[in-house]
């Protein structure tokens, strides 16, 4: 097991339109998807690159949109909430497609039950059962101290 911290950003609201377009789709290959809520995600910023290696399902492709079949990757996870004092189950939603996916530090999530008093930088803890491997030197950027700074990379198996 392994638990991340991170912190909720809020997004550009269109994943609840998205969602119930893609979640019919995806619940003939994986009919779990149906307990969780599905009107919005709940977007996540690490501070280390977390790249989705591993999964519990992959779906075929879908079409959803009318444009190009999108693939989606589901991942079991637990969020936890500390400031709320609440902990959920979750689904890591990778949509292939997503804008999202350009930048590896931030990474929607369905959970079961609608989280109330959840705001912009607010810590939220992902914990999950997969096996993970962290990859401590894959980029170097330079920090505010002029000296180099080591982003970390945390590849889900």
């Amino acid at each position: 097991m392994f638990q991340l911290k991170g912190y909720y950003r809020s997004g550009s609201r269109s994943a609840s339109g998205n969602l119930s377009r893609q979640v019919p789709g995806i619940a003939q290959e994986f009919p779990e998807i149906a307990q969780f809520i599905t009107r919005g995600t709940i977007n996540v910023r690490f501070e280390p690159q977390v790249i989705v290696a591993g999964w519990d399902h992959r779906t075929l492709p879908i079409g959803w949109d009318g444009g190009v079949p999108e693939v989606f990757d589901l991942v079991r996870v637990r969020l936890t909430v500390p400031d709320l004092g609440m902990r959920e189950k979750a689904l890591m939603y990778v949509a292939h497609r997503s804008e999202w996916r350009k930048n590896p530090h931030i990474h929607e999530f369905l959970a079961m039950s609608w989280i109330p008093g959840l705001r912009q930088d607010m810590v939220v803890l992902v914990e999950c059962d997969r096996q993970y491997v962290e990859l401590p030197y894959t980029l170097c950027e330079s920090g505010g101290t002029g000296k180099p700074k080591l982003t970390r990379t945390v590849v889900i198996q």
